[in-house]
């Protein structure tokens, strides 16, 4: 019994000695004063910069002169970060050293969609509307032409509006989108589409980088076979003579590539 008793009197005193100095640690940490801000933007585009997010900061009256580093509210800063539109995703933490390190993922946008009006916005990587920007313009794939308020909320996966697309173009904006997916992991079509038009017929016609052609692919639907002809074309035919030779090169047709020339 008394060796059970000298047992609990250790097992308790070590425990007080841990809370004490848990707790020391913790108040040492909570008064660790922030003496430095760190921001890193990661992302080719350049939509947002350092100052743009301390300006974003000080007009949620987010102060940090004299403060400590703890008393900041790390996920409520993230979530204010992460408002900002063109951001995908924003991290902060901070380390014993004063030092308040915030991470942030830029959007990236593979398409450009310019509507009648001559606005417009792009189309991220996941597929999701993204605004445009006053200082930063992105070098992506363009889509103009014939461009409704329909076609635009095409873009979602909204049944309703899908099936009311697919009556009047044979396609929607999401299906251009998965289109523009494939042609950017493609070394030939990333390098040398720059420009999707949509004719009045609904036809989409490509401008390619190189040559004065015009490429009229019409509907979205097996597009991967209607490039793959195109892409022979170039390997086979046209790499032979001059590109600006022709006028158009249509592939909308199933089992013939049909060429004009000027």
């Amino acid at each position: 019994m008394k060796k059970f008793i000298i047992f609990v009197i250790k097992w308790s005193v070590l425990l007080l000695y841990l809370i004490l100095i848990l707790g020391f640690v913790k108040q040492k940490r909570l008064s660790v004063p922030l003496t430095k801000l760190n921001i890193e933007i990661h992302g080719n585009n350049k939509f947002i910069d350092t100052t743009d997010v301390k300006k974003m900061l000080t007009s949620y009256s987010i102060c940090f002169d004299s403060i400590q580093l703890y008393s900041i509210n790390f996920d409520e800063l993230e979530n204010l970060i992460e408002r900002i539109e063109t951001v995908e995703h924003a991290e902060v933490f901070g380390n014993d050293y004063g030092v308040l390190n915030i991470v942030i993922n830029q959007r990236k946008p593979i398409m450009r969609v310019i509507t009648p009006d001559g606005d417009g916005f792009y189309v991220d990587k996941n597929g999701e509307k993204m605004p445009l920007s006053d200082k930063y313009t992105a070098h992506v794939t363009v889509l103009n032409g014939y461009i409704t308020d329909e076609f635009v909320n095409s873009l979602s996966s909204d049944t309703i509006t899908s099936t009311m697309t697919y009556q009047d173009y044979d396609y929607t904006l999401h299906d251009v989108y998965e289109m523009i997916v494939y042609m950017q992991k493609h070394e030939l079509w990333s390098a040398q589409i720059q420009q999707l038009f949509i004719n009045e017929t609904k036809d989409i016609e490509i401008v390619p980088v190189v040559g004065n052609h015009i490429i009229i692919l019409g509907s979205v639907s097996n597009f991967e076979d209607k490039l793959w002809k195109l892409e022979a074309l170039y390997d086979k035919g046209i790499g032979n003579v001059d590109w600006n030779a022709y006028k158009t090169i249509n592939l909308k047709y199933s089992n013939q590539v049909i060429c004009e020339k000027f």
